[in-house]
């Protein structure tokens, strides 16, 4: 309900648990999540964890569903803005909208229960990113749009990744399983070299 977090330490939300996490946006409100470039590995920052995972501004261990008719800002200056270890849901009414982050928009493990990843059932999600190989939305498993809009805007380069001997560019989507789109509307730009509007396995 308006609300504005920005962290000095690491993720403006952390959510460590392996359960779900909802998100309910206030109706009529902007609400904006910011991090820094530089995450604090001090003992206080991350209490009763060792070596804990913190991948973006708002992690969750376990799925992220977020419903509402509200607005979501957020920006990632130390990896991904969004990122979930599990799934990720969104109903309609939801505005997500990333201004940057330094490298991708939404990043989904996602549920190997039912293989999917990510599940965009409505609502609307602009992202602008310039981050090198920077992805809209990735996930490692499926993506489904049943819904709403999506505007991408990518203008990183792509890069050589040493480690799995391949190229990785930019995209607007990007799934390592499949991509379903049953609706909705969908703007994905990446000017980049090597960039992709939709690029699935």
């Amino acid at each position: 309900y308006g609300v504005d977090i920005t962290s000095l330490q690491g993720p403006a939300i952390n959510s460590q648990c392996k359960k779900r996490l909802f998100i309910s946006l206030g109706e009529g409100t902007t609400n904006r999540l910011t991090d820094c470039k530089t995450y604090s590995e001090e003992s206080y920052t991350i209490p009763g964890a060792v070596n804990e995972d913190r991948k973006g501004c708002l992690f969750s261990e376990g799925n992220i569903i977020i419903s509402g008719n509200g607005t979501l800002v957020v920006d990632g200056l130390y990896n991904h803005a969004i990122v979930t270890d599990g799934c990720y849901y969104q109903r309609p009414g939801v505005t997500i909208a990333i201004k940057d982050a330094a490298k991708n928009g939404i990043h989904i493990k996602g549920d190997s229960d039912d293989n999917t990843g990510c599940y965009i059932r409505g609502g609307a999600i602009y992202a602008s990113l310039s981050g090198t190989a920077g992805k809209g939305i990735k996930s490692d498993m499926d993506i489904v749009v049943a819904g709403g809009k999506i505007e991408v805007i990518t203008s990183g380069n792509g890069t050589y990744d040493s480690s799995e001997a391949d190229t990785s560019s930019a995209a607007g989507l990007k799934a390592d399983g499949s991509i379903y789109i049953e609706a909705g509307e969908l703007s994905l730009i990446s000017s980049g070299t090597g960039g992709k509007g939709i690029s699935a396995d």
